[in-house]
């Protein structure tokens, strides 16, 4: 059975121009700012029965986006 390692890298991720504007959709990368939006997305269980993610604190989910940035050579985040 083969696995997927979900954890950033440049391996798995492909370059993405940001942002990314639609009529009614705005895309960008994950950034700090973005904690409260990514945690009410993944911890819907509507949404999470069709994925293979586990809940994470907001710590777990911020680690998740700083690596995120880091693989993506993103120097947006701001300071803590």
């Amino acid at each position: 059975m083969d696995t997927f390692d979900s954890t950033p890298n440049s391996s798995n991720l492909s370059p993405v121009s940001s942002p990314t504007a639609a009529p009614n959709i705005s895309l960008h990368r994950l950034r700090r700012e973005d904690l409260d939006d990514f945690q009410a997305y993944r911890t819907n269980p509507e949404l999470a029965r069709y994925q293979g993610w586990e809940v994470q604190s907001d710590t777990q989910a911020l680690t998740f986006i700083e690596q995120l940035a880091i693989c993506t050579g993103d120097t947006r985040l701001p300071e803590q």
